[in-house]
């Protein structure tokens, strides 16, 4: 269901931000937003929300789209196979990253300061159940192929000391992240685009996090395997996890 947007929200925050223009997929003659594209018998953005029906009762789930008649309409016929606490948010402008995106959406919500903050992105899906830590900030991490990720390093205890989008480890994130508070991820925006420079122009959610860690914050990484995790962001990732479902 939709709640109404002046109801003060009381559960923990599930955001998925999908207000990208798909710009790597529209260079290769794709023009469909990626999270609406077919995957084995439903759609991209279905396995994604899939990935976390253990959650569904705990979360209200936030999605966050550019403003469209059709992808709001699109959007709604792909939640109706759900049962869970849903908003979408509507922006009428483009974002200027992820973390600008959920800023964005965070903005047109009556959230709790104090609640909880999920982040993932909308262009992949777990094979694995995926079990979100209570009361911790985190990073979900794998050895995944590619230099396009955001590396991490840690220490022995597996408290990050550095994610950055330069290879750092053999590690990276799989853009599932976990923030204690929402107003802890609303100062930090707030402060860190008033005081640093963008990343190649994108706000980003690394940098959120990193601002964090400055801050005396830590995050715990959490390491899956290659195999539990499909990558779903490029065309050739797209294209690649096509071909494996269809043997």
């Amino acid at each position: 269901m939709i709640i109404t947007f002046s109801k003060i929200m009381k559960k923990d925050l599930f955001v998925i931000p999908m207000a990208g223009i798909s710009r790597r997929f529209k260079e290769q003659g794709i023009f469909t937003d990626k999270y609406m594209l077919p995957f084995s018998d439903t759609s991209v953005f279905v396995k994604c929300v899939q990935s976390f029906k253990k959650y569904f009762s705990n979360y209200t789930f936030v999605f966050v789209i550019r403003r469209s008649d059709f992808r709001e309409k699109w959007l709604k016929s792909q939640l109706r196979s759900f049962d869970f606490e849903y908003r979408i948010v509507l922006l009428d402008e483009g974002t200027r990253g992820p973390a600008s995106t959920v800023f964005h959406g965070l903005n047109n919500l009556n959230a709790a300061p104090n609640a909880k903050l999920v982040i993932s992105p909308c262009d992949l899906f777990y094979r694995v159940n995926i079990n979100i830590p209570p009361n911790r900030n985190f990073v979900f991490c794998s050895k995944i192929e590619g230099n396009h990720w955001a590396f991490l390093e840690t220490d022995s205890r597996g408290f990050i000391n550095k994610l950055s989008k330069r290879i750092c480890s053999d590690l990276a994130s799989t853009g599932l992240y976990g923030f204690k508070s929402i107003k802890n991820f609303q100062s930090a925006y707030k402060k860190l685009f008033i005081d640093v420079s963008c990343v190649d122009g994108e706000h980003t959610l690394e940098q959120i996090i990193e601002q964090l860690i400055q801050n005396g914050e830590r995050f715990r990484a959490y390491e899956l395997e290659s195999a539990d995790v499909c990558m779903l962001g490029t065309p050739e990732e797209y294209k690649y996890a096509l071909e494996l479902n269809e043997k």
